[in-house]
């Protein structure tokens, strides 16, 4: 019985890590279905409004390794709770840009 709670205990830290990463993930793939709508909204074409997909995976393709190198020292905690508090300041960046060269800053 206490190998079962120690065991699940262990898990216990990583709930909010999953979380984050499905958050920080499914991110990128939700732009894509409202292109559309966000386009019109920012009075550009689909296609300029798609360029905020490339930003948010030239930032995750670019900054995670360098991001790592240079944190890596840092205590994991810190740098997790951090990297979710920028992380959701530049979401509520974007959905408050007025145009989109604030919003391709945020993403």
């Amino acid at each position: 019985m206490t190998e079962a709670v120690s065991v699940r205990a262990g898990w216990l830290p990583v709930a909010p890590l999953g979380a984050g990463t499905f958050a920080i993930g499914t991110d990128l793939f939700v732009v894509a279905g409202v292109l559309p709508g966000l386009a019109a909204d920012l009075g550009a074409t689909a296609g300029e409004a798609g360029l905020t997909v490339t930003a948010f995976s030239l930032a995750s393709a670019i900054g995670a390794p360098v991001l790592s190198a240079l944190l890596g020292a840092r205590p994991p905690r810190q740098v997790l709770i951090a990297s979710l508090a920028v992380f959701a300041l530049c979401n509520v960046g974007s959905a408050l840009a007025p145009g989109l060269a604030v919003l391709l800053v945020m993403r």
